[in-house]
This record gives C-alpha cells, structure tokens and sequence, in this order.
C-alpha cells in the first residue's frame, strides 16, 4: 500500500472474548477513523505494545471519526465482550509505507 491508501479489513465470527487486532505491516503507519461492529455489540478497545494492554474505550455499537494512530508496534485491538460472535472491521488511511 502507499500513503493516502484505504486501510481496512473485516474479521468475520470474533468470539466472546475474542479481538479484532488493528496492526498495519512493519514498515507501515496507519491513522484509523472507524470501527464497525453490530449497533448492539459491546467492545472495549485498548492501545497496546502486545505486552502491555490499556483499556481506553469501553463502547456499544460501532465508533465513528476515531483517531487511533498505529504502528507495528503500538496498536489497537477491539475485544469483543458481548456474549456471541460478532462480525467487526475498521478503515483508515496509511500515513507511512
């Protein structure tokens, strides 16, 4: 991908207690603005290095115009907490390739 590209994905069924990583490539950042999930689903969304997780939005329904910037390694992941599977996915806009 290059600068000023979409950046997006779906993951399809993420179980109870499941994620939704939002890690672009080595090389590559990324500014992310949504994150869709069911208009009834229950998330809690935490900035993490993989080691070291923090919780900084507990939510139900889906985020619009967000401003989550990752990295490889300093990313988001949304946690499914609603009891079933869900279908979750994002977009944004690369910054760096």
């Amino acid at each position: 991908m290059a600068i000023g590209d979409v950046y997006n994905d779906i993951s399809a069924d993420v179980v109870d207690d499941g994620f939704l990583t939002i890690q672009p490539p080595s090389t590559a950042q990324a500014s992310i603005h949504n994150i869709y999930v069911p208009e009834t689903a229950e998330i809690e969304i935490y900035y993490t290095d993989g080691t070291n997780p923090i919780l900084v939005i507990t939510n139900t329904g889906s985020l619009y115009s967000t401003q989550f910037h990752v990295t490889n390694t300093t990313y988001i992941t949304v946690k499914n907490v609603s009891g079933v599977a869900i279908d979750m996915g994002f977009d944004g806009i690369e910054t760096k390739a």
